[in-house]
């Protein structure tokens, strides 16, 4: 499977008033104002929380002004196994509540600001070589 390329825009990949969508796909995001833009979204699911097992990352946000975004009720998402590096911030996530963000990779200027109620990782994950 080919990686999808998407790169030099506003936004990466835009869900405006969503839900339930699922983003899976191998993508390679870059040198967007937003990699990864949620406004007003629910119940999406973004990346594969489990492919950090062997460190495959299904999806790579990266050199972004803005790695992830949620903001203005973009609630109960799921976002995991994202690799985020080299963003200005990796994670933004404005006015939204109850986001599962778990098994990501984060290597950011400034890795989150979440000015909600959202829940993250607390334990580290094993993995397997």
């Amino acid at each position: 499977m080919f990686d999808v390329i998407i790169y030099n825009n506003t936004n990466g990949i835009y869900l405006y008033d969503s839900n339930n969508s699922n983003w899976t796909a191998p993508l390679n995001i870059y040198n967007n104002s937003y990699g990864i833009r949620l406004n007003g979204s629910n119940l999406n699911s973004i990346g594969d929380p489990f492919c950090y097992i062997n460190y495959d990352f299904s999806i790579k946000v990266w050199n972004n002004t803005y790695g992830i975004y949620l903001l203005d009720n973009s609630d109960n998402n799921t976002i995991g196994g994202i690799f985020l590096h080299d963003n200005n911030i990796g994670l933004n996530i404005t006015q939204s509540n109850n986001n599962y963000i778990y098994n990501n990779n984060f290597t950011n200027s400034k890795n989150a600001e979440d000015n909600g109620l959202n829940f993250y990782n607390t334990t580290k994950q094993s993995v397997t070589n």
